[in-house]
């Protein structure tokens, strides 16, 4: 689905890319023309339904240009984003306002004009996200799009920034040298996508836009990256923890040891607990929580039980220790998230 939709009649294939090459572009942000801009459509961010039980993120891009550009809104006050993984390869971007992104036990400050890597195959997602305006630029794609199989060693070259991640996230803020140029790319690849889905001569100068900017964020990340790359390594890993994600997913309220999960696994409990942990960016025993919390906060939002009938649902001793793990996640009582939510629904 294309969500950068323009609200008035206007022929945009005929609108040169080399419009946004004033010199007002040279500064960190998305440049478009005045017209063009002001007439962006910002998709509300909702992935709960693409999302299965080992926290695998399903998002189906066209096989013959695998590439998504989209615009997103992220929702006002308190919200419950599951953190997820995927084998696309993922930039965020925000456009106006701040928070922090989370991948594994990481936790990433932005704030607007900033562009993050993101570590696809790691536990992720946006942790908080405050201001008036709480828009960002997602891209996503395929490593085929790129550099397919037998790919020549300048493709694989592109791909060097999302290879060879540390710490989860490379981070380029907009005071930094490369961000102008960075943003350059960036627009000139949202209006390519703006121009004509799925025409040959707009998806080449997609292509060459987003080649363009790994390029400059090659250079700009290079003193950052780490020396070698296990990607595939840890793709592997994260499909053979399937059995246990489906496990905990069916059956989160029920208590499940770590020797009781290295023995689902076939694994020594050390050699279990490196193996998750490398795999998820997270502790066993921090994934689980997160898994509770995040089944908990739905509870409050979606039904009428009880605090203690929440609790026992969700695997947590009692009230006490369900209202200790809400308030460290969101900051506030489940009470309070609850009153909050209803006030809403009557708006």
């Amino acid at each position: 689905m294309q969500l950068t939709k323009v609200l008035y009649k206007t022929t945009l294939s005929r609108l040169p890319v080399d419009d946004i090459g004033n010199s007002e572009s040279h500064t960190a942000g998305l440049h478009l023309p005045p017209e063009l801009a002001s007439s962006l459509h910002y998709e509300s961010f909702e992935i709960l339904e693409r999302v299965d039980s080992a926290k695998h993120y399903h998002l189906a891009l066209d096989t013959s240009f695998p590439l998504a550009v989209r615009l997103y809104e992220f929702p006002a006050g308190l919200r419950a984003v599951p953190m997820t993984w995927h084998e696309r390869l993922e930039i965020f971007c925000p456009l106006a306002g701040s928070g922090a992104f989370r991948i594994g036990e990481q936790l990433e400050p932005f704030d607007a004009c900033d562009i993050l890597l993101i570590d696809n195959l790691r536990l992720h997602g946006v942790d908080s996200f405050e201001g008036p305006d709480r828009h960002a630029l997602v891209i996503v794609f395929y490593p085929d799009l790129v550099a397919a199989p037998g790919a020549l060693p300048c493709d694989l070259w592109l791909l060097r920034p999302f290879r060879h991640l540390r710490d989860g996230c490379l981070h380029l803020r907009s005071k930094d040298p490369h961000a102008a140029e960075a943003w350059d790319c960036l627009s000139r690849l949202v209006l390519a996508q703006m121009q004509a889905a799925g025409d040959p001569a707009c998806q080449a100068r997609q292509k060459s836009a987003l080649a363009e900017l790994l390029l400059v964020l090659e250079e700009a990340f290079r003193d950052r990256m780490a020396e070698h790359s296990d990607y595939e390594f840890r793709r592997d890993r994260l499909r053979r923890l399937s059995p246990l994600f489906e496990f905990l997913a069916a059956r989160h309220d029920e208590p499940l040891s770590v020797p009781a999960a290295a023995r689902m696994l076939k694994m020594s409990v050390s050699y279990f607990m490196r193996f998750f942990r490398t795999a998820t960016g997270l502790t066993f025993s921090a994934y689980v929580d997160q898994l509770r919390v995040s089944r908990a906060y739905q509870l409050l939002l979606e039904s009428d039980l009880s605090l203690t009938q929440i609790a026992a649902e969700t695997g947590f001793c009692d009230q006490c220790h369900l209202s200790r793990h809400i308030q460290r996640r969101f900051g506030t009582s489940p009470g309070r998230i609850r009153s909050q939510q209803r006030a809403s629904v009557r708006k």
